[in-house]
């Protein structure tokens, strides 16, 4: 399976965010955009090639495939998921590790939607994955690295 996995990935996009300190790959039939409109949306938004992208606000749905975003806090994970379940409608938490950094997986009783917080110093990256595969969204999981 592995050699299948990798062939799969092969040519795959990397986008790394020197501020944060993280880099990731993403399929090659992906592209990240960001407009001054929606910089306060989140770091970037990742679409579908040949989409115009939409993005998710005032209640409806966008069509992104993965949004992320940074949140700055000395909380512990643990802290911060009381926090995040208070914010939101969060469900469930599952612990699970990306790029080597403690993270949580999350339900939101709400949103058909992956949810991933990773903590990584005192930045909380949040992961959130839309209308994507489960096999795509473990592939670029397994790719995440952090370096600060």
């Amino acid at each position: 399976m592995g050699s299948e996995v990798s062939d799969e990935m092969e040519g795959w996009k990397t986008y790394t965010n020197e501020e944060y300190g993280f880099s990731f790959k993403y399929p090659s039939d992906w592209f990240e955009y960001q407009d001054e409109e929606h910089i306060n949306y989140g770091i970037t938004a990742l679409f579908k090639v040949a989409i115009t992208p939409l993005f998710s606000q005032g209640g409806h749905m966008g069509n992104e495939l993965a949004i992320l975003y940074v949140k700055n806090t000395p909380l512990s994970l643990a802290d911060y998921a009381k926090e995040l379940a208070n914010m939101q409608s969060v469900t469930e938490f599952f612990p699970v590790e990306i790029g080597g950094q403690p993270a949580l997986e999350y339900e939101d009783k709400y949103y058909s939607e992956s949810k991933y917080v990773v903590k990584n110093n005192n930045n909380y990256l949040h992961i959130i994955f839309r209308n994507s595969t489960s096999n795509t969204i473990d592939q670029i999981l397994s790719t995440f690295e952090f370096v600060k």
